[in-house]
């Protein structure tokens, strides 16, 4: 009685995400979505396990693409951090997202490992429960679900598998297929919570095409015969589950590339060639819809720009010897890491804008990876032979595939507007010092849902030799946080103007808006070092019947912030916040100004003027700060509160030391 009362409660959960994402859907898709729980239902009936998938041996194509980038000569550098990182892996396991998993769970193998929660130290639904029945969205019995799936990428057999191919260690060869048998113990086909999300199948398949080009040669008819299996069932999930409408973003992509490799790994496979034209039509489609005209990323998130772009460069590269018609050209993608590259401080660090999650295709070192976004601007640029110098970033395995370079410079200035994708960015370098300023004045998020943007409009993003000054508040967790959830996503969390307690967007779940504010650019000029630009947005017109417009320039010493609401409204309470990064300590003055220090040494000081009488106050508070996915801090943020007249202006001049 007890198992039905739970089983029935998970699916409530799952039946209510439904309900919440329905008033974001499209007729045809609510169609879709009906049909695909039909066939969900099926399946759950149906009860497949690994024989439905078994495979007997025959093809198990490595890419010769991936096989001949893998096989070039390899620095003492590279090796020298893939023996660290597979040392470190058997000797004191892995680090991911924060969370250690203890290396005696490696050398076990124990299939509890699969599905063990690194927080709670539960287990995850597993073999007992249908996939699509379980309610990782707000599991309250566990920490957040993309800790258990980011060990089930298995990613952390990169490395061990790039080391075996060089070394020709055959102990190597057979740890991995231990791994890889454990993981099929614990995870039959579409039970349990690894097989919830297309985007984990997908990176997955990265896994073992990597795996494949590096130890096939090694296999044994019956480990190639096991492996054909892994990839047949996921084959079949990604075919039969795909991500479309509203969800059509980066689980698409992810599931595109995770059908191209399982096409191309089995080709004899009766299924494969419609599969992997499926695959070519999703990739070569994704250059489209996931980036804006200008090359920015429709997401509005640096970070999951560089993973979609990462995708497809890596689809870029096995698909490079096919015909024309099917082929993904690398050129295709410079001009979205052209724009990206707009994005990143001196360091090679972009703002945290928008959800961060810290997904990647290639992986090695695992770990925290701060200059991800640079590394993979210079994979694109590597694969695509651009004579541009890549960003700096740090040693990667990703390198050894990509051909990235690591030579770097960073032009002395730059302005750049990007009207559709919705930002200006610029940046100077010189003897004085080195600014990074980032304006957002564009969408909130991809599609109906924009489920990774957050309420920013209009905010402001700086950075000064090479730190930041004002940040974002980050992502912190995805699932496990419920309401807190929407505290990171919320207007007052960011740079910019709040109306009364309301965020410009209002949500409708972890991943869903119910209603979204349109902001674009409604002027620029420039003229040497000078430049200015507004922008705006409707995010309250509806409710207060005010617009806000914000005018940003740079005059050569100092930025200046223009704020005022046009509209038909009488007085709103408004407060304009500037989130500080945490390494930033303020010095609230007594003539409107604060002086910002970080390490004992000023940075310089923001200085606030507008309709004194209309001003309540300026103060400073303690919010919560999120710098990485899982890392929960605090810092500092300056209030200007002002009682707002449609004739008011507030005026923030920022001037540096």
């Amino acid at each position: 009685m007890n198992k039905i009362y739970k089983s029935l409660k998970l699916r409530a959960g799952v039946y209510y995400w439904y309900w919440q994402r329905a008033s974001a859907m499209s007729p045809p898709e609510v169609l879709h979505r009906v049909s695909e729980q039909g066939r969900r239902f099926g399946w759950r009936l149906k009860r497949f396990g690994w024989r439905r998938f078994d495979a007997p041996d025959g093809n198990l194509e490595a890419n010769r693409n991936l096989m001949a980038a893998l096989a070039s000569p390899v620095g003492a550098d590279h090796i020298d951090l893939l023996t660290r990182e597979v040392e470190n892996i058997r000797a004191r396991g892995v680090t991911l997202l924060g969370l250690e998993w203890p290396a005696d769970a490696l050398k076990t193998l124990s299939p509890d490992l699969w599905l063990q929660d690194p927080v709670t130290k539960k287990q995850w639904p597993g073999k007992q429960t249908f996939c699509f029945d379980i309610n990782y969205r707000s599991a309250s019995e566990h920490s957040d679900v993309k800790f258990v799936w980011e060990l089930n990428r298995l990613q952390m057999l990169h490395p061990v598998a790039m080391l075996a191919r060089i070394r020709g260690d055959r102990s190597d060869v057979a740890w991995i297929m231990k791994v890889i048998t454990s993981w099929m113990q614990a995870n039959p086909p579409f039970r349990g919570v690894n097989w919830s999300s297309g985007i984990e199948l997908g990176l997955r398949m990265v896994s073992i095409a990597i795996i494949v080009a590096c130890i096939g040669e090694y296999l044994t008819p019956d480990q190639r015969r096991q492996i054909r299996t892994f990839v047949a069932a996921h084959g079949f999930w990604l075919q039969h589950n795909p991500s479309l409408y509203s969800s059509a973003n980066n689980h698409r992509v992810a599931e595109g590339l995770g059908l191209l490799l399982a096409a191309q790994l089995t080709p004899d496979l009766p299924e494969s060639p419609r599969r992997y034209r499926e695959a070519v039509s999703i990739l070569q489609d994704a250059v489209q819809t996931q980036f804006f005209a200008d090359g920015i990323g429709v997401e509005q998130s640096p970070s999951y720009t560089a993973f979609t772009l990462e995708m497809l460069a890596f689809a870029a590269l096995v698909l490079k010897d096919e015909p024309e018609a099917t082929r993904l050209n690398p050129a295709s993608l410079v001009k979205p890491a052209t724009a990206l590259r707009c994005f990143l401080n001196e360091k090679g660090i972009p703002p945290n804008i928008g959800d961060n999650d810290e997904t990647r295709v290639v992986s090695g070192p695992l770990g925290r990876e701060p200059r991800y976004v640079s590394s993979i601007i210079a994979a694109v640029e590597g694969l695509s032979g651009s004579k541009e110098p890549p960003p700096p970033h740090d040693l990667h395995i990703r390198d050894l595939i990509f051909g990235s370079s690591n030579a770097f410079r960073f032009p002395e200035t730059r302005l750049a507007t990007f009207a559709a994708g919705g930002y200006t960015t610029y940046q100077e370098s010189s003897p004085r010092r080195h600014i990074h300023l980032v304006f957002d004045h564009g969408p909130l998020g991809f599609g109906t849902i924009a489920a990774h943007g957050h309420a920013d409009a209009l905010a402001l993003w700086l950075s000064v030799d090479g730190d930041p000054v004002l940040a974002d508040c980050g992502t912190y967790l995805y699932y496990s946080i419920g309401p807190f959830r929407d505290v990171f996503r919320a207007t007052g969390s960011h740079s910019t103007l709040q109306v009364g307690q309301d965020s410009q967007s209002e949500t409708a779940g972890a991943f869903n808006w119910k209603r979204k504010a349109m902001g674009r650019i409604s002027s620029s000029a420039h003229s040497g070092t000078a430049w200015e630009v507004e922008g705006e947005h409707d995010g309250y017109a509806r409710r207060y019947g005010a617009v806000h417009r914000r005018r940003v320039s740079y005059d050569g010493d100092a930025i200046e912030i223009v704020d005022r609401l046009t509209g038909s409204f009488r007085d709103v309470d408004t407060c304009i916040s500037y989130l500080l990064d945490s390494s930033v300590v303020p010095e609230l003055r007594s003539d409107r100004t604060v002086v910002l220090r970080r390490r004992g040494s000023v940075l310089g000081r923001i200085i606030f003027s507008g309709p004194a009488a209309h001003t309540e106050r300026i103060s400073l508070s303690t919010v919560p700060f999120s710098p990485q996915f899982n890392r929960l801090t605090s810092t500092s943020r300056i209030d200007v509160r002002v009682n707002s007249r449609p004739s008011d202006t507030i005026k923030t001049r920022i001037e540096f030391t």
